[in-house]
């Protein structure tokens, strides 16, 4: 869907894209990254683009959410994935205002990040792809539709005031 997206426009003008993310085993196991899906859209940058177009950052707890579009900032919970922007419940707020405050806290977060290669979310990925962590991957899909299975009666506890949102 990005892909499509971006790549339906004309790139001429777009002075760089950078994808921060993190890479662990864990995401991949759990499904919680497409890496597959990352680099083929990578690629696919690349070659209407060219590398020089593309920067990639990951640290392993990286866990915000910040996109920045043309001249508004958005900050908020959703994963870019289809769930993120159209089925989980999430927040997104839109900044087109505080640009100086904003980009400051984005650089000052992007020097912890370190640089990624192509080559290295592909090695990534092969070993991601060793039976052992298929293996894994397989057992842990197994487990969560196990748990999606458990019912867990309804309770008639209130909850608590300190939960309430004050709206």
């Amino acid at each position: 869907m990005l892909t499509e997206t971006i790549l339906s426009r004309d790139l001429s003008e777009m002075e760089c894209l950078e994808i921060w993310f993190r890479v662990t085993t864990d995401d991949f196991i759990f499904n919680r990254t497409d890496y597959q899906g990352l680099l083929d859209f990578c690629q696919q940058i690349v070659k209407s683009c060219g590398l020089s177009i593309l920067s990639l950052r990951q640290d392993e707890k990286l866990h915000a959410k910040f996109y920045q579009c043309d001249n508004s900032y958005y900050i908020g919970s959703a994963n870019l994935t289809l769930n993120g922007f159209g089925k989980n419940i999430e927040i997104m707020l839109e900044d087109n205002v505080n640009h100086h405050e904003i980009l400051i806290g984005i650089m000052n977060l992007r020097e912890k990040l370190s640089l990624l290669s192509l080559l290295q979310i592909k090695n990534f990925i092969k070993m991601c792809q060793q039976e052992d962590i298929i293996k894994l991957k397989n057992e842990a899909k197994k487990f969560n539709e196990n748990v999606r299975n458990i019912k867990i009666p309804p309770t008639s506890h209130k909850i608590p005031p300190h939960f309430r949102i004050p709206w």
